[in-house]
């Protein structure tokens, strides 16, 4: 494997939430999990790295094609070449990944109408990640794999709000088409200052779609990657609603040492 992605690696650097969430776990289950969350951040930067959308497209459709090498044991890029093993081992579906690059192309040419569907939409990105990351941790019973989901779409949903502004500098709506209309927008106009100011009265109702997650997950039976990771997105949303969701020209973060404090308090749980 190639320096690059063992722990920390470019998804997981040091200060980040990331990091923090991996950093107490046992060595050789961290670099998994940091495989994962590198090769989910490759394609998820896609959509808002890459300003022209047929080349972003394009580009997803190449990881696309490299699941199917994968699946064929001939990956040519070196995170899918260090991640074919922790596949094959953990047994985990490939459909998982897949509906990842599905969802960032969605966001491109089809973006959530509804908050049901961007439920789902986020479901089949950080909700898929956390179930791999549950199934490298033996937690395959259906029971456990709906906590994943849970968990991994309600951090989903409070990325978008921290996001908001730079998804709405690219046209990409944060928010359900249909809430955008409501203001008589749509996602195109949101590359200007003057109609992406009208976000910051919609994002707490994504706050409120999080918390609906959450709340039927019985945090303290999860495992701690999870646990640390809602920790440190229920307290960046608390950050936020402090500042009136004024994230359009600004990125809301947690201080490095107080997602280290809080990781290090919900470690000290376990």
């Amino acid at each position: 494997m190639r320096d690059e992605w063992t722990f920390p690696n470019p998804a997981t650097p040091l200060g980040s939430s990331t990091y923090y969430s991996l950093r107490f776990l046992p060595p050789e289950l961290r670099q998994e999990l940091a495989l994962l969350h590198a090769w989910w951040a490759q394609v998820g930067e896609i959509p808002l790295r890459v300003r022209e959308p047929s080349v972003a497209l394009r580009k997803l459709g190449w990881w696309q094609e490299e699941l199917e090498r994968i699946e064929d044991r001939r990956p040519t890029h070196p995170l899918a070449q260090a991640l074919q093993t922790v596949i094959r081992i953990r047994a985990l579906p490939i459909v998982a990944f897949a509906e990842k690059v599905q969802s960032a192309e969605r966001e491109l040419s089809d973006p959530p109408r509804s908050s049901q569907a961007l439920r789902q939409h986020c479901a089949r990105d950080l909700g898929n990640l956390f179930m791999l990351c549950y199934r490298c941790q033996g937690l395959g019973e259906n029971t456990g794999l709906r906590a994943a989901e849970a968990l991994g779409t309600g951090c989903a949903l409070i990325a978008r709000i921290r996001d908001a502004g730079l998804l709405a500098r690219r046209g990409i709506s944060p928010v359900p088409l249909d809430w955008l209309r409501e203001k008589g927008l749509h996602p195109a106009q949101l590359v200007s200052p003057e109609h992406r100011s009208a976000l910051p009265d919609l994002l707490p109702r994504l706050g409120k779609l999080a918390e609906d997650q959450w709340d039927a997950v019985p945090l303290r039976d999860q495992p701690l990657f999870a646990r640390i990771q809602k920790r440190l997105c229920s307290a960046l949303l608390e950050e936020i609603t402090a500042l009136d969701f004024q994230v359009m020209e600004q990125r809301i973060s947690l201080t490095p040492l107080r997602k280290l404090w809080l990781a290090w308090r919900e470690h000290r749980r376990t």
